[in-house]
């Protein structure tokens, strides 16, 4: 299930969910609603980081390249990342704050 706007069903950005900080919000392009990550999203993003660095040491044995793990466990845990639910709500501010 990737990212969807809790208010309208369309898609939200997948660049904004996989590489933004967890402070950034974000705003629905349809409806214009306002969503923000909530703090399971800083603990899963913590643990994808772990297992970016963790996994491919891991798995020296049955892969020769240092770059070919890296790249395997980068795509597995992104797309990981991308689909479990939970990690962002409606926001209650109405504006961003940009000046």
């Amino acid at each position: 299930m990737f990212p969807k706007c809790f208010n309208c069903s369309s898609n939200l950005s997948l660049s904004w969910f996989l590489g933004a900080f967890i402070w950034t919000e974000h705003r629905c392009v349809k409806c214009n609603q306002l969503h923000a990550f909530t703090y399971w999203r800083g603990f899963y993003a913590a643990l994808t980081g772990a297992g970016v660095v963790l996994i491919p040491l891991l798995l020296e044995g049955v892969i020769a390249s240092y770059g070919v793990r890296l790249l395997f466990s980068s795509t597995v845990l992104f797309a990981l990342l991308s689909i479990i639910p939970g990690q962002h709500k409606l926001s209650s501010n109405k504006d961003i704050g940009v000046k």
